[in-house]
């Protein structure tokens, strides 16, 4: 159902009548208040259009036949989807007749699909079960990628949602700004469910703020609650640029605090790439101003494509499959100890000076969770210096191939102290029963009940019959 509103006391104006032709390239079929649905007609298209006529609070308007309220309602009429439904969206007028043509039109889908159960149980494919997929198991089915696409206004975000999907899903145009919402879209890629979604261009905080478009605010919200239940985030750059920009530095620095998994898409490389100049070197230059200027970023995989000509936009789902299966990884225990001995044999932690000099010993390593991958590591010391546990994440990503994400290591010291040792080693001063506190209480008590600190051994039964 398509709620098709206009103002009823502007009329019919150009953009109406484009989106009047648009639904009808769509095969829609109008619906009115007053007539129904039949049963054949909601086969035939699933979707239907209901015009509404707002801004009409009260019955003054309809007072005169030639007042322009009438006549844009008859102009409306004429336009093959119906009679429009007079409503108020301020007063809330009108939308009981609304409920009342949803309510219709979920009885007839209600029908149609008791029909169409009834039809299959009749050729028993109702019996039939049907073979699991590929990426199901008996866990259950392969839970969706959520996928966000970022990036700068104007840089090619929606024209590569629309090139992935190879349908006209979302509004492209040269005008930047035409995407304000964040728009989701539920697609399968070779049999593997996948949550694409759109966000609006994020401009800097400075530039939002001179134009004071409230709305823009809202919009880049929009992007950044989009990010936080993202799996991979997919930063669009613009050829046309030439070199990377401070804003797109901070939008690859909040997708790496937010722990999300990055990858780049260099589009628009139709406009620089030619002869002597290859895709792989467009790529490999833009790797470089990355990890140039945001070396924890180093190695992020870069994908250089051309979103409007749709070159080489397939080679993107491979690697944003790929950075999701790296950043849900779990390493075993043994393979984590096994290389950080390596490592710390070969390049050991620093001393750290806290009441004396005191050699750092890094005990053991475990992973805590994933997504994104966080480590704790066990110390003989409270706190390592920042530099060696960067180099360890380094090292880390260099060794496992967790490029394009946080990896997160936290330190926590170990207890010195053998939980085994006790009062039992220390000599003189005994526990228990055999102890010699002990021993004393005893005494005192024989000392008390008999006035004699000798104990009285006990006689056999031949002695005390004697």
């Amino acid at each position: 159902l398509v709620l098709l509103m206009f103002d009823a006391r502007l009329g019919i104006t150009y953009d109406l009548e484009e989106v009047i032709r648009w639904l009808r390239k769509l095969d829609s079929r109008g619906i009115s208040f007053e007539e129904d649905v039949d049963a054949d007609e909601a086969t035939a298209s699933a979707r239907h259009v209901l015009i509404l006529a707002n801004k009409l609070e009260g019955d003054r308007w309809t007072d005169e036949d030639a007042s322009p309220v009438m006549e844009h309602l008859r102009e409306i009429s004429r336009v093959g989807f119906g009679k429009p439904v007079p409503i108020s969206a301020e007063h809330g007028e009108g939308i009981a007749d609304i409920a009342v043509v949803i309510d219709r039109l979920v009885k007839k889908k209600r029908l149609l699909l008791e029909q169409a159960e009834q039809a299959l149980s009749d050729t028993d494919l109702v019996e039939s079960q049907p073979a699991l997929l590929p990426n199901e198991s008996d866990d259950g089915p392969e839970k969706p990628l959520q996928l966000t696409i970022l990036g700068r206004p104007n840089v090619g975000k929606s024209t590569l949602v629309n090139a992935l999907l190879k349908q006209e899903r979302v509004i492209t145009g040269a005008t930047p700004g035409l995407t304000r919402d964040s728009i989701s879209v539920n697609w399968t890629w070779n049999d593997r469910p996948v949550q694409l979604v759109d966000t609006a261009g994020i401009r800097k905080s400075s530039n939002r703020a001179k134009h004071g478009d409230d709305i823009e605010d809202m919009a880049v919200r929009d992007a950044m609650r989009a990010l936080k239940v993202a799996d991979v985030a997919v930063l669009v750059l613009d050829a046309e640029a030439g070199v990377l920009q401070r804003q797109e530095l901070a939008i690859a620095d909040a997708v790496v605090r937010e722990g999300r998994s990055l990858v780049i898409c260099a589009n628009k490389m139709d406009l620089i790439v030619d002869q002597e100049y290859s895709a792989k070197q467009y790529a490999m230059d833009v790797s470089q101003q990355i990890e140039l200027r945001f070396p924890m970023l180093r190695k992020t995989p870069v994908v250089a494509m051309s979103s409007l000509t749709g070159k080489n936009v397939q080679a993107l789902m491979p690697v944003v499959f790929n950075a999701r299966d790296r950043w849900q990884r779990v390493i075993s225990t043994g393979i984590l100890n096994r290389w950080l001995q390596e490592v710390t044999a070969s390049h050991p932690p620093p001393t750290v000076r806290s009441g004396g000099t005191k050699a750092t010993k890094i005990k053991y390593i475990l992973q805590t969770k994933g997504r994104p991958p966080t480590f704790l590591l066990f110390c003989n010391v409270d706190d390592i210096p920042q530099s060696y546990i960067r180099f360890l994440a380094r090292n880390f990503q260099d060794t496992f191939f967790m490029f394009g994400m946080d990896t997160r290591m936290s330190i926590k010291k170990s207890s010195e102290t053998n939980p085994y040792s006790g009062n039992a080693t220390k000599k003189g001063k005994g526990f228990g029963l055999g102890g010699r506190e002990a021993r004393k209480k005893r005494l005192f008590q024989r000392i008390k009940a008999t006035g004699s600190p000798n104990i009285e051994r006990r006689r056999s039964s031949k002695q005390r019959y004697k």
